[in-house]
């Protein structure tokens, strides 16, 4: 399978690959600049933070706004003064650098450990003219 794999690509793919790769850069940026336009137009008109929408002949433009809200982590303080710890959850997680540190100190053997490691791989595909 590998073999037909390698039959198959060929400069004319690779060059493909680069050119839209370009393409797709420019009009990432072309794209940023156009939204960046919208939403200065929606600020200045409805205000920030806020939705809006424009008609045309053949095309609606608009903005919508999505919310999410995260408790900062300084509220653990106010519950704990409020003595509500009930509503505090304690988190375990391994400390990275002081498993470094009692492996390299010999308190801890690389060999224990390695069932527990998680890898995460991913593959990039890079083309640059020559």
């Amino acid at each position: 399978m590998a073999d037909k794999q390698a039959e198959t690509i060929n400069e004319a793919l690779v060059k493909r690959f680069f050119v839209l790769t370009e393409q797709a850069k420019e009009i990432d940026r072309e794209l940023k600049q156009l939204k960046k336009l919208f939403n200065g137009y929606f600020d200045a008109t409805v205000g920030p933070k806020k939705g809006g929408e424009i008609q045309f002949s053949q095309y609606i433009l608009k903005r919508q706004i999505r919310k999410t809200e995260k408790l900062s982590p300084t509220i653990v303080e106010k519950l704990e003064a409020l003595n509500l710890t009930d509503c505090i959850v304690i988190e375990k997680k391994p400390d990275e650098e002081k498993i470094k540190a009692a492996i390299q100190l010999g308190f801890l053997n690389e060999k224990d450990i390695e069932e527990f490691r998680q890898r995460k791989y991913s593959s990039a595909i890079i083309v640059r003219e020559v």
